[in-house]
């Protein structure tokens, strides 16, 4: 800003000052009318008025502002109706109802797709896609389950599908079978009988760990808190000839590392501190 055109707003500040007071002009107008910045205009008008009477003149131009730019009752807007806009020569290069491109469409496959899909143990599944819509989640169904529904209808609910001799890809229908919770294990068993003896094994050793663990955090916390309780009990203690302070319960006799008898104590140990 040049300082002429700063001299001027301050040689009309009074009058700058009156317009705003009757409301004649606003501060957008007067800044586009003296070509000035926002800061300049108003440390003009602050000559002339008080903070309380520019903050009322403030708030009554951003009343008057938000009614006159407000939306007529009855007022239609002009796009009402219209799905969507559509310039000439735009339709040519939009993307069409059911088509995929790029990474997508290098990954799409198409519905009754069969996938292998590894799992712990080394396990394999074969998994089905049955539709194209919904969560991704839900489009693919364990192939084991698509066939005995297609041979034996919706599975029971409170049940699942398993495979009778244990081979997961095995997907013929004559070796599928419907069991409930109580049922697998009774089947795994009579296809392993020793898978009993490692179940209870395994539960064994879990539970020895466990109990290992808990006794060793129980002895911790046994030691912390006779730590802690011991160390509330015990008073710093100052040197007031080297300055040296040490931990004690009793008053000393002496100072540990001069030998000085001039001991005073400073507070209390309310906390441990390692």
């Amino acid at each position: 800003m040049k300082r002429a055109n700063k001299h001027k707003i301050m040689k009309d500040s009074s009058e700058i000052a009156r317009r705003l007071r009757q409301g004649q002009a606003t501060v957008t107008a007067l800044m586009k009318e003296y070509h000035c910045a926002h800061g300049l205009l108003i440390e003009a008008v602050m000559t002339q008025m008080s903070m309380d009477e520019w903050l009322q003149i403030a708030k009554r131009n951003l009343a008057a502002g938000g009614v006159n730019h407000r939306f007529k009752k009855g007022h239609k807007t002009w796009n009402k109706g219209q799905k969507g806009i559509s310039y000439p020569g735009s339709k040519a290069t939009q993307f069409k109802k059911g088509s995929i491109r790029g990474n997508a469409a290098r990954k799409y496959r198409p519905v009754g797709s069969i996938t292998v899909r590894n799992y712990k143990r080394g396990n394999q599944y074969r998994y089905i896609k049955i539709k194209d819509d919904g969560p991704p989640q839900k489009r693919c169904i364990p192939l084991a389950t698509y066939r005995w529904q297609q041979a034996n209808g919706p599975v029971p609910e409170g049940m699942f599908v398993v495979h009778r001799d244990g081979d997961t890809l095995n997907d013929d229908p004559s070796n599928l079978i419907a069991v409930d919770r109580s049922g697998h294990p009774r089947l795994q068993q009579s296809r392993d009988p020793g898978i009993v003896v490692r179940m209870r094994k395994g539960t064994a050793i879990a539970n020895k760990s466990r109990s290992t663990n808990n006794k060793r955090i129980a002895s911790l916390k046994a030691a912390w808190a006779k730590r802690k309780a011991k160390a509330s009990q015990q008073v710093i203690w100052e040197c007031l000839t080297c300055g040296g302070e040490f931990l004690q319960e009793d008053q000393p006799s002496r100072c540990p590392k001069c030998g000085s008898l001039v001991i005073a104590r400073k507070h209390d140990r309310l906390e441990y501190v390692g």
